[in-house]
């Protein structure tokens, strides 16, 4: 299957805090972001609906 630009593009606006937790991933909120309890180096932006998700790994 394969995906399509419009799909890509869709996925880039999913609150992506809201979609890991939902899927069992622990996160701890600090400030207007999240970080993800098993690699404390992983920050995840809050978006707003209109805002592209956002992460950042410090580590690498």
């Amino acid at each position: 299957m394969k995906i399509t630009d419009e799909q890509i593009e869709k996925a880039n606006f999913v609150n992506l805090p809201s979609f890991l937790m939902k899927y069992g991933f622990e996160l701890k909120k600090v400030g207007k972001e999240y970080v993800w309890k098993d690699h404390d180096s992983v920050n995840i932006k809050d978006n707003s609906p209109l805002e592209r998700g956002k992460w950042y790994r410090f580590s690498t």
